[in-house]
C-alpha cells in the first residue's frame, strides 16, 4: 500500500509542477512580474553567478502560458555547511545538523550523537531559518542523496559540511518551492548527477542549473492548498483499510483517463519528421474513398463543415490535424433483421450488449443467431472487415470493438454502427473513442427521445485529433504498456 501511495504522491506533485491541479486565472497576472522582482533583488548581489540560458532541450514538459521557466539558482541561494574537527566540539556550543537530522517531518533535534561546536565558530549565514529547505548534499547512499526537509519553525541550529540550505527568494512561496523539491523534477535530476567515486555528492551546480517552473504568486497559493488537500487524502488512504475499495475503483479509471488525454494531445510520444503529417494520411484516405465511390461500394456523403478555431478543445502537435470522423471512416449501419429471423444457432447476431462485451473482454457468450441463408443474402451489401470498428450506438454509447480477420457475424441496425476503416490504426481509433474528447461530444448531443443514441449524421460530425499513421502505432504501443501496468497496480490494490 505504501508503494502505491508513494506513486500517488509523485503523480500529485508532477501534476502540480505542470499546472494541472489548478485553473489559470487572468486575475493572477503573469510570472514575469515575479522574475522582475527577483532580478531587482539580485542585481546588486556580487555573489550572483550568471546562469546558462534555458533552451527547449532543457524543458521536461509544457507549462501554462502565464508561468515561466527559470534556473533554480536564479530563485534561491545555495548555502554550504560548516566543516569542523574534533577540537571544535563543545557540549554547550551551537547545534550542528548532519544527515541523520534530516527526516520527512523536518529537522530532528536531540539525536543521541548530536554534535555541538564552539559558539565563536558560528557563521550566521549557515544558521537554519524558517522556510529554508535543508538537503543532504553528501552521503554514501544513492537513496538518501539529495534528501530534503522543510524548516517550519524558527531554529537555533546550523548546518554541517554534508548539508546545504536552499533559501528561496521571498517572491516564491516556500511551500510551493517545497512542492518542487519533493517532485521527481528535482529528485531525478539530483540522483542522476550526484554520483562520486566512493560517495554521492550534490555539487552546487547540480541544483542551480536545474529548471524550475514559476506560476504567478496567487496560483502558487492555490497549488499549495490543492497539494495539501490531496496529500491529506493519500495519508488517509494509508491509514484506512476501508479506503482500499474506493481506491481500487477510482485509481485505475482516473489514471487511464489522464493517460488517454495526454495521448490525444501528443504528449506520450515524440513527433518525428520521418512520420510525415496527418495531411499526407488524409490524402491517402480521400483517394481510397473516391475509388470506392467510383466502384459503387461507398455512397458519396454530403460535405462536412470546416473546423473552426473556437471548436477546437486543445492544442495538438504541428504535424497532427483536427478532422471529423466522416473525413477518415465511412460510418454505416446494417440492414434490418426482424426478431422473427432470430435463431438459436447459425451465424452470430450481435446487438449493442454483445458488442459492448466484445469491446471490454474480447469475447462474448452469444445466444442470438441468424440463418446462413439470410447472412449470405445480407452480406452482398457489405460486411464488417478486418480493422473496422463496431461501435455501440444505444445504451452505453461508444464502446468499440476492432474486427478481427476471423470474425463472422452480422449486427443489429441502429443499435450498432460500423466504422469502415481505410488507413488508420484501428486500435488508436479504439483508444480515441474512449478518450475524454470523444466522451464530451457524445454526452453533449447524443440524447434521443427516450434513450441516448449515436447516429451516422452525428458521428460523421464529431471532431478528433489525427496524428500521422506511424505515430498512431507508437501511441498504441505506449498506451498498451501503460494500461497493462495500471491494471497490475489495480490488482495489487485489490489484493491488499
Amino acid at each position: 500500500m505504501s508503494t502505491i501511495c508513494d506513486d500517488l504522491r509523485a503523480a500529485i506533485l508532477q501534476a502540480a509542477m505542470q499546472g494541472r491541479l489548478t485553473k489559470q486565472s487572468p486575475e493572477d497576472g503573469d510570472a514575469q512580474q515575479l522574475l522582475e522582482k527577483i532580478y531587482a533583488q539580485k542585481i546588486n548581489n556580487r555573489k550572483t553567478k550568471k546562469l546558462e540560458e534555458i533552451t527547449d532541450k532543457d524543458l521536461p514538459f509544457e507549462i501554462p502560458s502565464s508561468w515561466r521557466w527559470v534556473r533554480t539558482g536564479f530563485i534561491c541561494d545555495i548555502i554550504s555547511g560548516t566543516s569542523y574537527s574534533s577540537k571544535d566540539i563543545a557540549s554547550d556550543g551551537i547545534r550542528i545538523y548532519r544527515g541523520g537530522n534530516v527526516v520527512d517531518g523536518g529537522l530532528l533535534k536531540d539525536l543521541e550523537d548530536d554534535v555541538r561546536i564552539k559558539k565563536q565558530l558560528a557563521d550566521e549565514e549557515k544558521k537554519v531559518k524558517k522556510g529554508d529547505v535543508v538537503i543532504v548534499a553528501s552521503t554514501g547512499s544513492q537513496k538518501v542523496i539529495g534528501k530534503p526537509c522543510l524548516v517550519t519553525n524558527d531554529n537555533d541550529g546550523y548546518i554541517g559540511a554534508f548539508l546545504r540550505i536552499l533559501r528561496v527568494s521571498n517572491a516564491i512561496m516556500p511551500d510551493f518551492f517545497w512542492c518542487y523539491i519533493r517532485s521527481n523534477l528535482y529528485r531525478d535530476a539530483i540522483r542522476s548527477r550526484a554520483v562520486g567515486t566512493n560517495i554521492n555528492n550534490v555539487k552546487t551546480e547540480y541544483i542551480t542549473e536545474n529548471v524550475f517552473p514559476i506560476p504567478p504568486l496567487a496560483e502558487q497559493k492555490r497549488i499549495v492548498e490543492k497539494v495539501d488537500e490531496l496529500m491529506a487524502r493519500v495519508a488517509d488512504l494509508e491509514q484506512s483499510a476501508d479506503a482500499l475499495a474506493s481506491l481500487k475503483k477510482a485509481f485505475p479509471d482516473d489514471i487511464k483517463a489522464s493517460l488517454l488525454q495526454a495521448a490525444m494531445q501528443g504528449k506520450l510520444t515524440k513527433q518525428l519528421p520521418k512520420d510525415g503529417s496527418a495531411e499526407d494520411l488524409l490524402e491517402e484516405i480521400k483517394a481510397e474513398k473516391e475509388k470506392l465511390i467510383a466502384e459503387g461500394k461507398v455512397k458519396k456523403q454530403n460535405p462536412l463543415a470546416p473546423i473552426t478555431d473556437d471548436g477546437i478543445p486543445f492544442s495538438i502537435p504541428d504535424n497532427w490535424k483536427w478532422v471529423r470522423w466522416g473525413d477518415i471512416v465511412n460510418v454505416v449501419s446494417a440492414r434490418r433483421v426482424h426478431q422473427s429471423d432470430w435463431k438459436k444457432s447459425g451465424v452470430p447476431f450481435y446487438r449493442a450488449r454483445e458488442i459492448g462485451k466484445l469491446a471490454d473482454y474480447g469475447f462474448v457468450n452469444n445466444d442470438l443467431f441468424i440463418s446462413q441463408e439470410l447472412f449470405d443474402d445480407y452480406s452482398k451489401g457489405g460486411l464488417p472487415k478486418k480493422d473496422d470498428l463496431m461501435v455501440t450506438a444505444v445504451g452505453t454509447l461508444g464502446k468499440t470493438y476492432v474486427v478481427k480477420e476471423s470474425d463472422k457475424f452480422y449486427y443489429k441496425d441502429a443499435s450498432v454502427l460500423c466504422f469502415e476503416n481505410y488507413y488508420c490504426n484501428p486500435f488508436f481509433l479504439k483508444y480515441l473513442m474512449g478518450s475524454q474528447v470523444m466522451r464530451d461530444q457524445i454526452e453533449s448531443n447524443s440524447s434521443g427521445t427516450t434513450v441516448g443514441t449515436l447516429t451516422i449524421v452525428r458521428v460523421n460530425d464529431y471532431i478528433l485529433p489525427l496524428p500521422p499513421l506511424a505515430e498512431q502505432k507508437r501511441i498504441v504501443v505506449r498506451l498498451n504498456t501503460l494500461m497493462q501496468n495500471i491494471n497490475v497496480v489495480g490488482d495489487l490494490i485489490a489484493s491488499e
